[in-house]
């Protein structure tokens, strides 16, 4: 099964989502409910939306010094990939024009994902067992899995809004 750049994944739209994390004080709080690590494609994103994702629930600032640091030093990654660590996280911010659309650019990120895990489901990626009836179930059960992710997070009640403001 292959995936296609631009229709399943774009690194550049996963590389400009993190970085105007790293440069944007509240762009993670934007796009917190919105996406989750397993949205990207690319294992080192995931990894970094992690961390950041990590660091935002414990109250730590999030720049690309504070990621870089916990990345080398409580994560102990001082490479991602081929290139080290600080060059990455630098390298992200190059890929932000602005973060007026992080929330509709994560949207897209997520849809990709969604039309990943479709394919995964529908081609092979899930391990169907027993008769057709039971295929079907397990088929029915991995695609309501999926909506649920994807529809978790994605409105909240004014009331609880509210509530989180005060």
């Amino acid at each position: 099964m292959e995936f296609k750049q631009h229709i399943h994944f774009s690194p550049d739209l996963e590389c400009a989502v993190i970085g105007a994390c790293l440069i944007e004080r509240e762009a993670f709080g934007k796009v917190y409910q919105i996406i989750n690590p397993e949205c990207f494609y690319y294992s080192a994103n995931q990894k970094i939306f992690q961390v950041i994702k990590d660091m935002y629930v414990n109250g730590v600032p999030i720049d690309i010094f504070t990621v870089t640091d916990h990345l080398v030093r409580v994560k102990g990654m001082t490479r991602i990939g081929n290139a080290n660590t600080d060059y990455v996280i630098c390298k992200m911010t190059n890929h932000v024009v602005s973060s007026a659309h992080i929330e509709y650019h994560s949207f897209l990120i997520k849809t990709m994902w969604m039309e990943r895990e479709i394919i995964k489901i529908t081609h092979g990626g899930t391990v169907l067992t027993g008769d057709a009836r039971n295929k079907i179930t397990d088929l029915q059960a991995k695609l309501y899995e999926l909506q649920q992710k994807t529809t978790a997070h994605d409105w909240q009640d004014m009331t609880q809004l509210m509530v989180e403001m005060y």
